[in-house]
Protein backbone atom coordinates (compact mmCIF):
# COMPACT_ATOMS: atom_id res chain seq x y z
CA UNK A 1 0.00 0.00 0.00
CA UNK A 2 1.31 3.48 -0.87
CA UNK A 3 1.04 6.78 0.90
CA UNK A 4 -0.21 10.24 0.11
CA UNK A 5 1.60 13.44 1.00
CA UNK A 6 -0.68 16.48 1.01
CA UNK A 7 0.40 20.12 1.09
CA UNK A 8 -2.26 22.73 1.69
CA UNK A 9 -2.74 26.31 2.79
CA UNK A 10 -5.71 27.39 4.92
CA UNK A 11 -6.88 30.67 3.42
CA UNK A 12 -8.86 33.36 5.20
CA UNK A 13 -10.68 35.86 2.97
CA UNK A 14 -9.92 33.98 -0.23
CA UNK A 15 -11.20 35.00 -3.65
CA UNK A 16 -12.22 32.39 -6.23
CA UNK A 17 -10.72 32.66 -9.70
CA UNK A 18 -11.13 30.78 -12.95
CA UNK A 19 -8.15 30.82 -15.31
CA UNK A 20 -7.82 30.28 -19.07
CA UNK A 21 -4.53 30.27 -20.96
CA UNK A 22 -4.31 30.70 -24.74
CA UNK A 23 -1.05 30.05 -26.61
CA UNK A 24 -0.44 32.18 -29.72
CA UNK A 25 2.46 31.93 -32.18
CA UNK A 26 3.47 33.56 -35.45
CA UNK A 27 3.26 30.14 -37.15
CA UNK A 28 0.37 27.70 -36.82
CA UNK A 29 2.97 24.91 -37.04
CA UNK A 30 4.74 25.99 -33.83
CA UNK A 31 4.90 23.20 -31.25
CA UNK A 32 5.98 23.86 -27.67
CA UNK A 33 6.45 21.90 -24.47
CA UNK A 34 6.99 23.00 -20.89
CA UNK A 35 5.30 24.06 -17.67
CA UNK A 36 2.89 26.70 -16.42
CA UNK A 37 2.58 27.20 -12.64
CA UNK A 38 0.63 29.50 -10.33
CA UNK A 39 1.53 30.74 -6.87
CA UNK A 40 0.77 33.63 -4.52
CA UNK A 41 2.85 36.80 -4.68
CA UNK A 42 3.37 39.84 -2.42
CA UNK A 43 5.49 37.80 0.02
CA UNK A 44 2.72 35.39 0.99
CA UNK A 45 3.75 33.48 4.13
CA UNK A 46 3.27 29.79 3.36
CA UNK A 47 4.29 28.90 6.92
CA UNK A 48 7.12 26.72 5.66
CA UNK A 49 10.77 26.93 4.73
CA UNK A 50 11.70 28.62 1.42
CA UNK A 51 12.70 25.24 -0.04
CA UNK A 52 9.17 23.92 0.57
CA UNK A 53 7.46 26.94 -1.02
CA UNK A 54 7.33 25.27 -4.46
CA UNK A 55 5.27 22.44 -2.98
CA UNK A 56 2.38 24.86 -2.47
CA UNK A 57 2.22 26.21 -6.01
CA UNK A 58 -0.34 24.84 -8.46
CA UNK A 59 0.97 23.10 -11.56
CA UNK A 60 -1.49 24.31 -14.18
CA UNK A 61 0.10 22.57 -17.15
CA UNK A 62 3.08 20.30 -17.73
CA UNK A 63 3.84 18.37 -20.90
CA UNK A 64 4.97 14.78 -20.88
CA UNK A 65 8.20 14.07 -22.81
CA UNK A 66 6.36 13.10 -26.01
CA UNK A 67 3.63 15.78 -25.79
CA UNK A 68 3.46 19.30 -27.18
CA UNK A 69 1.04 22.19 -27.55
CA UNK A 70 0.05 23.99 -30.74
CA UNK A 71 -1.52 27.47 -30.87
CA UNK A 72 -4.89 27.66 -29.15
CA UNK A 73 -6.37 27.29 -25.68
CA UNK A 74 -4.26 25.13 -23.37
CA UNK A 75 -6.09 22.38 -21.50
CA UNK A 76 -5.07 23.16 -17.91
CA UNK A 77 -4.94 20.44 -15.25
CA UNK A 78 -6.33 22.99 -12.78
CA UNK A 79 -8.24 26.10 -13.78
CA UNK A 80 -9.99 27.11 -10.54
CA UNK A 81 -7.82 28.71 -7.85
CA UNK A 82 -8.41 30.45 -4.53
CA UNK A 83 -6.26 33.55 -3.94
CA UNK A 84 -5.81 35.22 -0.52
CA UNK A 85 -7.47 38.65 -0.63
CA UNK A 86 -4.41 40.76 0.19
CA UNK A 87 -2.04 38.93 -2.16
CA UNK A 88 -1.50 38.58 -5.89
CA UNK A 89 -1.76 35.66 -8.29
CA UNK A 90 1.50 34.94 -10.12
CA UNK A 91 1.62 32.85 -13.30
CA UNK A 92 5.07 31.43 -14.13
CA UNK A 93 5.46 30.02 -17.66
CA UNK A 94 8.46 28.18 -19.09
CA UNK A 95 8.04 26.90 -22.64
CA UNK A 96 10.55 25.56 -25.15
CA UNK A 97 10.39 24.66 -28.83
CA UNK A 98 9.40 20.99 -29.01
CA UNK A 99 11.74 20.25 -31.94
CA UNK A 100 14.88 22.26 -31.14
CA UNK A 101 14.58 22.47 -27.35
CA UNK A 102 15.27 26.23 -27.47
CA UNK A 103 13.56 28.26 -24.73
CA UNK A 104 11.00 30.52 -26.39
CA UNK A 105 9.12 31.85 -23.36
CA UNK A 106 10.26 32.05 -19.74
CA UNK A 107 8.57 34.79 -17.74
CA UNK A 108 6.07 35.54 -15.00
CA UNK A 109 2.96 37.68 -14.90
CA UNK A 110 1.48 39.06 -11.69
CA UNK A 111 -2.24 39.76 -11.34
CA UNK A 112 -2.94 42.19 -8.52
CA UNK A 113 -6.07 41.57 -6.48
CA UNK A 114 -8.90 43.56 -8.10
CA UNK A 115 -11.39 45.61 -6.09
CA UNK A 116 -14.37 44.16 -7.96
CA UNK A 117 -15.40 40.95 -9.68
CA UNK A 118 -14.74 40.55 -13.37
CA UNK A 119 -12.34 39.40 -16.03
CA UNK A 120 -8.74 40.61 -16.13
CA UNK A 121 -6.39 39.79 -19.02
CA UNK A 122 -2.60 39.64 -19.02
CA UNK A 123 0.05 38.60 -21.54
CA UNK A 124 3.39 36.86 -21.30
CA UNK A 125 5.41 37.51 -24.45
CA UNK A 126 8.17 35.27 -25.75
CA UNK A 127 10.14 34.71 -28.96
CA UNK A 128 7.52 34.74 -31.74
CA UNK A 129 4.84 33.57 -29.30
CA UNK A 130 2.76 34.66 -26.33
CA UNK A 131 0.39 33.43 -23.67
CA UNK A 132 -2.90 35.23 -23.10
CA UNK A 133 -3.92 34.83 -19.46
CA UNK A 134 -7.60 35.33 -18.68
CA UNK A 135 -8.62 35.40 -15.00
CA UNK A 136 -12.24 35.67 -13.92
CA UNK A 137 -12.22 37.02 -10.34
CA UNK A 138 -15.32 36.14 -8.29
CA UNK A 139 -15.40 38.35 -5.22
CA UNK A 140 -18.12 37.58 -2.70
CA UNK A 141 -20.38 40.58 -1.94
CA UNK A 142 -18.88 40.98 1.54
CA UNK A 143 -15.33 40.60 0.17
CA UNK A 144 -15.33 44.17 -1.16
CA UNK A 145 -15.45 45.60 2.36
CA UNK A 146 -12.62 43.25 3.43
CA UNK A 147 -10.49 44.36 0.47
CA UNK A 148 -11.15 48.03 1.15
CA UNK A 149 -10.04 47.60 4.78
CA UNK A 150 -6.89 45.74 3.70
CA UNK A 151 -5.92 48.37 1.12
CA UNK A 152 -6.53 51.22 3.60
CA UNK A 153 -4.20 49.55 6.13
CA UNK A 154 -1.34 49.32 3.63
Amino acid sequence: MGYLELYYVALKNAVDTTLKVVFAATSEETKVAGKIRAYYGNNFDYGSSPTEKDLYGAMLYETKPSDFVKPGEINLTQSVLAVPAQFSLVIDANLHDFTSGDIILSRVYKFLMPTESGIKVGFIKGNDCSLKLIVDWKLAPDMLSVLLRIYRIH
